[in-house]
C-alpha cells in the first residue's frame, strides 16, 4: 500500500504532465454516411503531436477527404502524402495509407464529403513531435497556392534521409530587398551510397543527390578530354579557344618561366587573373563555369610550355 507522501508526489506527476499525453494515440472507426459530426466522419486528437498516420480499409463508394483544425471546430482541407507512391492528396476515393504532418493542430478527421455505399474502415495514430519531421504541411491542400509551393519534405531515419515528395512547404523568395520577414524554403535530394544515373529525356526532373551523411555532391560527366601543348612565348598565347560544353580546364606550367593566366583578353604581365610558378598548376575554378576564351604569356621565352587539358562533356 502506497504511503500518504508517495500519493501526493504521483498526484503531484500526474497533474503536470500535458494533456495531451493522455489523449489517445490511435483511434479506429466506420464511415457509413455523409453526416458529420455522426456516422460520416472519424476524430483523433492530435494536440503536442508531430505526425500522423491515416490508413483506409475495405471496398466502398464514397469520397473520404482529409482535414485539420487548430480549435477543434473549423477544420479545412489538410495536405497529405500517400505512403506507396508518395503522391500528394488532400482526399482519397480508394483504400491506403497517407502520412501527414499535424504541428501545431488539435484534431484531425477523415470526413465523407459525398457517400454511397461501403462501411470503410479508418484507422488513424499519431507520432509525438521531434521525430524528425522537417517541413510544414499546409492546410489548405495539395498544389500552388500564393507563396506556397510543391517540395521536398525529409524525414531523418537513424543515418538515412527518406524522401516525401508533394508534402508542402512554405517559402519565400526575396531579391534585393529587406529578407527579415522571409523564412527559409529548405530543399533535399536523393540520399545514395551509388552515383546516380542519368535521366532519358531533357525535359525529366534531375534531384539533388546526397550522401547518406547529408553531403551534397555536385557532379558533372565529362566524355573527351583534349590535351594540347603551347610552347612558352613573351606575348599572349591563346591557351584555349572559347567553347560552350567546356566542364574544366587545367594547365601544367612545364617552363622555368613564370606564366601569367587571363580570362578573354590578352594576357600581360599585368593584366591577368592568376599567376603560375615554374613547374606549377593551374586549374579552373570548379564552382564558375567559364567557356570563354583562356590566354597566357610568360615572363620570357625559356623554350618550355604549358601542357594544358580540357575536358568536355
Amino acid at each position: 500500500m502506497l504511503s500518504r507522501s508517495r500519493l501526493w508526489i504521483l498526484a503531484l506527476v500526474l497533474f503536470a504532465l500535458p494533456s495531451a499525453a493522455f489523449a489517445q494515440a490511435r483511434v479506429e472507426g466506420r464511415i457509413t454516411s455523409d453526416t458529420c459530426p455522426g456516422s460520416g466522419c472519424v476524430v483523433m486528437t492530435v494536440t503536442n503531436q508531430g505526425s500522423a498516420a491515416i490508413q483506409i480499409i475495405g471496398t466502398f463508394t464514397a469520397t473520404l477527404v482529409f482535414e485539420g483544425s487548430v480549435d477543434g471546430n473549423a477544420f479545412v482541407s489538410m495536405g497529405t502524402m500517400e505512403l506507396d507512391n508518395a503522391a500528394g492528396a488532400a482526399s482519397t476515393t480508394d483504400a491506403g495509407i497517407w502520412s501527414a504532418s499535424v504541428v501545431g493542430l488539435s484534431q484531425i478527421r477523415v470526413r465523407a464529403s459525398s457517400y454511397t455505399s461501403g462501411e470503410p474502415l479508418v484507422l488513424m495514430q499519431y507520432t509525438p513531435a521531434g521525430a524528425g519531421i522537417f517541413g510544414v504541411v499546409n492546410l489548405n491542400g495539395v498544389g500552388v497556392t500564393n507563396s506556397r509551393l510543391n517540395a521536398n519534405v525529409w524525414i531523418q531515419n537513424g543515418s538515412q534521409l527518406t524522401d516525401r515528395n508533394n508534402a508542402i512547404t512554405e517559402g519565400c523568395v526575396q531579391a534585393d530587398a529587406d529578407a527579415s520577414a522571409c523564412f527559409p524554403l529548405l530543399i533535399g535530394g536523393w540520399a545514395s551510397t551509388a552515383v546516380p544515373t542519368a535521366v532519358s529525356a531533357d525535359t525529366d526532373a534531375v534531384k539533388a543527390w546526397f550522401s547518406r551523411n547529408g553531403v551534397l555532391h555536385v557532379m558533372s560527366t565529362a566524355g573527351t578530354a583534349t590535351k594540347t601543348n603551347i610552347n612558352d612565348a613573351a606575348t599572349s598565347q591563346t591557351l584555349f579557344s572559347a567553347n560552350t560544353a567546356r566542364l574544366h580546364a587545367q594547365c601544367w606550367n612545364n617552363s622555368t618561366s613564370i606564366l601569367y593566366v587571363n580570362f578573354t583578353d590578352a594576357a600581360s604581365t599585368t593584366a591577368n587573373v592568376e599567376v603560375v610558378q615554374p613547374s606549377g598548376m593551374w586549374y579552373l575554378d570548379p564552382m564558375v563555369k567559364f567557356t570563354g576564351a583562356i590566354t597566357g604569356i610568360w615572363s620570357a621565352d625559356a623554350s618550355g610550355a604549358a601542357r594544358c587539358t580540357e575536358l568536355t562533356q
